[in-house]
């Protein structure tokens, strides 16, 4: 796997682990879930790197009944 690829992996994990990350008030997230989400604009947003042509595609898509995020590289 090359390092780009890697990182981009490593990112789009760290993104989805902050989502359990909790504000000063323990029953508010930071971040609402994917399966809460009725778009990616719904609090939640790719980060983008100048110096990359083509930048990630992201969708909210179904999967074994459940709303996850799929990522297009």
């Amino acid at each position: 796997m090359n390092r780009l690829l890697r990182y981009l992996i490593t990112t789009l994990a760290l993104s989805v682990m902050t989502a359990s990350v909790h504000a000063d008030n323990e029953d508010e997230p930071l971040i609402k879930a994917f399966s809460e989400m009725t778009s990616l604009e719904d609090g939640w947003e790719p980060m983008e790197f100048p110096k990359i042509d083509r930048h990630s595609q992201y969708q909210l898509v179904e999967e074994n009944d459940e709303q996850v995020v799929k990522a297009t590289t």
